[in-house]
């Protein structure tokens, strides 16, 4: 036989061992192994530990309303079966419900379980945006995921404060990037299409303003669609019908949940009915004015993040356009549309509130993560390498807090903080000391008065006693740990004037509630008069003054002293 013959060949070939199609063995992760690779990633460990540091005084927070009321339903959802919509009345999609009911399953009925879930959020996000900046097909460079994870910690917990975070904007941005980031580094695209699908559907859940990100990772499926020659409209369709089943996969348990416990009539009630009268009709924006004036509040309470930011992804755009360098452009134009996209969920909304502005610290990270990244490029190429990234890593993490340190009035209030709550935990000064920096805006809004009037409740009543909150001050039932016996545990969507979505109805509800379970104790305000959150509606129904906190009057029940019946 010839060298070359084909005989020659195959006896050669790996293809003639009986073994060869056999897959190669698992390799196991041995410990020198281990401690190389937490040897390689040391500087991202590093820089996560410091990011989690940064947020620590999230763990001695007290809860704000909007925080009180997501774990008071999920805490009724976990711990009495009571459904969200059907038993217990708030208008937000389910997911930070969900959020809120696992956190009480897994730590116990504390106010501190969510915040340890918002904290792993965070790391999450930082990492997810070093996926999503990365080159398709290269692994994510090191230092990269330490620096976005700090980023996004700074931006998160420097600038928000206890009644601002705890939202459920922080798990939409995660989920948006986390579908972005499978559109464009999942190389098959079943599975890219349908993991995109599963995250799109995880932001969608945690609330409807997730929509311009959900169109953005649209946008971003259809551009590599189109990258393909063959048989475009084919694939157009495949991806839609993809991206729907991974949608499908968060929404049709949910929903089958719901209608198996006969509460989708209530949910749609609620988040699709009510929610259309209260956006139309509670709308904090009267103009295009107004747009631009709560653009730039935002833009200025932010800075220098937002200023450098701008400035610097402006000219650097404006040189990629000039010197026709697509792949930089791409870039910094997926961080703009992010950014853009972070904006509209914001101004759908039409309130501006501070917290609704945790929706753009994914974005901002991804901005300042692709600028981290061409910084890290070019002191590569100006130093040897051995030096180079650690260096830049370094350079780049000190870059990051001096431009935080340069945030005025978020500083300040984020060290005046720490230091009120060191000093509690010290035994320097009180926790209600510690507590007077909180407040939040609007009636009843220190958080000391609140948990003030939640302790007395504590102490005066048994676990079996129902209480009413009146008004938006949820967070005296998780802190006393206490229930209210019907759907109405606050009451501004059955007295605002712009929430009156079925009022008689909702009304003549809560009043037959109240008389058949009558409350030992009410908490009503001072400066209400006229409705069920007012003193002196619930003195002839027998209700006398025990305690007063701030604007808070904690009633009891005497009911030789009623002159009418509930």
């Amino acid at each position: 036989m010839s060298q070359g013959s084909p005989e020659r060949h195959a006896m050669e070939t790996p293809m003639s061992d009986p073994t060869s199609h056999a897959p190669p063995p698992m390799r196991r992760l041995s410990a020198p192994a281990l401690v190389g690779a937490i040897r390689a990633r040391s500087g991202d460990i590093a820089l996560v530990v410091v990011a989690m540091a940064f947020a620590w005084v999230t763990l001695v927070y007290p809860f704000g309303r909007d925080q009180g009321l997501y774990y008071y339903v999920g805490r009724e959802w976990a711990r009495h079966g009571s459904i969200p919509y059907r038993d217990i009345l708030d208008h937000k999609t389910p997911g930070i419900y969900i959020l809120n009911a696992f956190c009480v399953l897994a730590f116990g009925e504390h106010l501190w379980g969510m915040r340890v879930a918002e904290i792993v959020c965070v790391v999450a996000l930082g990492c997810s945006v070093a996926w999503l900046c990365s080159e398709r097909g290269s692994p994510v460079r090191r230092g990269v995921p330490g620096l976005s994870v700090l980023t996004a910690s700074l931006v998160y917990f420097g600038y928000l404060n206890f009644h601002e975070t705890g939202e459920g904007e922080i798990w939409l941005t995660l989920f948006a990037t986390l579908s972005a980031a499978a559109v464009l580094h999942v190389e098959a695209d079943e599975r890219s299409q349908t993991l995109a699908g599963v995250f799109a559907g995880a932001a969608m859940m945690m609330k409807p303003s997730a929509s311009p990100f959900v169109l953005l990772v649209i946008a971003l499926i259809i551009r590599r669609v189109r990258e393909t020659e063959d048989d475009r409209l084919r694939r157009v369709v495949r991806a839609a019908v993809r991206f729907g089943l991974g949608v499908s996969c968060v929404w049709a348990p949910v929903l089958l949940y719901f209608g198996a416990h006969s509460a989708l009539p209530a949910l749609y009630d609620v988040v699709v009915k009510a929610n259309s009268y209260y956006v139309v009709h509670e709308s904090g924006i009267k103009s295009a004015d107004d747009f631009l004036f709560f653009t730039r509040w935002y833009f200025h309470w932010l800075a220098p993040f937002t200023t450098l930011c701008f400035y610097l992804v402006s000219a650097i755009v404006f040189v990629s356009v000039w010197k026709r360098d697509v792949q930089r452009l791409r870039r910094y134009v997926l961080g703009i549309a992010f950014c853009a996209a972070g904006w509209l969920s914001v101004a759908m909304q039409g309130k501006f509130f501070l917290g609704h502005w945790g929706v753009m610290t994914g974005p901002l990270a991804i901005v300042v993560t692709t600028l981290v990244m061409d910084l890290l490029t070019w002191i590569d190429s100006s130093e040897e390498r051995s030096s180079a990234s650690r260096v830049g890593v370094v350079a780049s993490a000190a870059l990051i807090c001096l431009v935080y340190a340069g945030a005025n009035d978020a500083l300040n209030r984020y060290v005046r903080v720490n230091l009120a709550a060191l000093s509690w935990l010290r035994g320097q000064s009180s926790h209600t000391d510690y507590l007077a920096t909180l407040f939040e805006h609007g009636l009843a809004g220190s958080a000391a008065d609140n948990e003030r009037a939640a302790l007395w409740l504590r102490e005066h009543s048994e676990p079996s006693d129902f209480v009413a909150v009146r008004g938006f001050q949820p967070q005296i039932y998780a802190i006393a740990g206490r229930r209210y016996p019907g759907r109405f545990f606050w009451t501004t969507f059955i007295v605002a004037e712009s929430r009156a979505y079925r009022r008689d109805d909702w009304l003549a509800e809560d009043r037959e509630t109240l008389s058949k379970h009558p409350p030992r104790f009410v908490v009503t305000l001072t400066s209400v008069q006229g409705n069920t959150d007012a003193p002196e509606w619930w003195t002839r129904f027998g209700y006398v003054a025990r305690a007063e906190f701030g604007d808070l009057v904690v009633m009891e029940r005497v009911p030789e002293t009623a002159s009418e019946r509930l």
